[in-house]
């Protein structure tokens, strides 16, 4: 009898021991999985950062020095004009992984636009709009962005200083029921919705919503 009780708890206490095993193995297997999710997630938003720098100058090879009118996109009704992904294709702009059918698309998968506004001019050093300057925003726009990605992104490298041609980033929630967060060189004080390079990290966190619309404006 007891040489049988002895064998059941040998038996019992294995089980105990492959239990702990499987238990150990799947927190390892989950903590690989996790991080190489997060390796996957960083490099996609490294991506994504060499997408619009890469628009950008592409953009400043063709249309440099050119108004928004000049470049012949068709006006929609925002008054914003919407230069085409073809159009961007053909320019060699956009890579041809970019555009699908009629639309472009950015790193994760969303739709991506470009437009300019031929009412917007450069403004001089007393905020005053030039209109006989040729500098007029171009806007590079991604649409339903994460959380997560919105905060990677804001955190990238965009550079120290207004010299990149970068005026600002714009965020909305996708569902556009959220007021819209400028990251931007200048801000009025009486704006709180106004936020200066360099970013504080929680005023990120507040801008960045479930989902969101973010948009990269440029001076070419």
């Amino acid at each position: 009898m007891n040489v049988l009780n002895k064998a059941s708890s040998q038996r019992g206490f294995t089980m105990l021991e492959a239990l702990g095993v499987l238990a150990i193995l799947a927190m390892l297997t989950s903590g690989i999985i996790k991080g190489v999710n997060n390796i996957s997630s960083k490099m996609k938003v490294s991506q994504q950062r060499e997408q619009i720098i890469y628009i950008i100058k592409g953009l400043r090879q063709i249309y440099a020095g050119i108004t928004c009118a000049e470049i012949g996109a068709s006006a929609d009704t925002t008054p914003k004009w919407i230069l085409t992904p073809e159009q961007l294709k053909k320019a060699r702009v956009y890579d041809n992984n970019m555009v699908v059918g009629d639309k472009a698309y950015h790193v994760f998968g969303k739709e991506m636009t470009v437009t300019c506004d031929p009412t917007e001019y450069a403004k001089d050093e007393d905020g005053n709009e030039n209109e006989d300057s040729a500098e007029q925003p171009i806007y590079v726009t991604l649409s339903e962005i994460p959380a997560q990605v919105c905060t990677q992104l804001l955190d990238s490298d965009w550079g120290d200083d207004p010299s990149t041609g970068l005026i600002s980033i714009n965020i909305q929630s996708s569902d556009g029921k959220s007021d819209i967060s400028v990251f931007t060189w200048e801000c009025a004080e009486d704006n709180p919705n106004c936020h200066k390079f360099p970013f504080v990290k929680g005023d990120v966190i507040k801008a960045c919503k479930k989902m969101n619309t973010m948009t990269w404006a440029y001076f070419l």
